[in-house]
């Protein structure tokens, strides 16, 4: 039983091992996913969006930033309920809190 554990604990530090492959992440948008990995740099992470009765504010790499801001090579442009719009260099780059999930509208009886 003890030479099993060791040499499960051994083949969990495989660099080959699936387990320790590098996951893609689910909440980063598609389009800024391949865009990044074009130019060999990453994005800011979008991980929240606060929307209340004055500013709108984001947090991006935990933090928080409101339209006018300058985030690292980012100006923030805009803060939606579900997006927020940065620019660099003349580009914009939409972030999307929840990437794939569109809004339903329904009607009101």
């Amino acid at each position: 039983m003890c030479k099993q554990a060791a040499w499960l604990l051994l083949l969990s530090f495989n660099p080959q091992c699936p387990a320790t492959e590098q996951l893609a992440d689910p909440t980063r948008p598609q389009l800024a996913t391949s865009l990044v990995q074009e130019a060999g740099e990453s994005l800011p992470r979008l991980s929240a969006i606060i929307i209340g009765p004055n500013t709108p504010h984001a947090v991006l790499d935990g933090l928080v930033v409101k339209v006018g801001d300058k985030f690292g090579d980012f100006e923030v442009m805009a803060i939606d309920p579900s997006v927020v719009k940065l620019r660099r260099n003349g580009y914009v780059v939409n972030l999307e809190l929840l990437p794939g999930v569109k809004k339903k509208e329904h009607k009101v009886r």
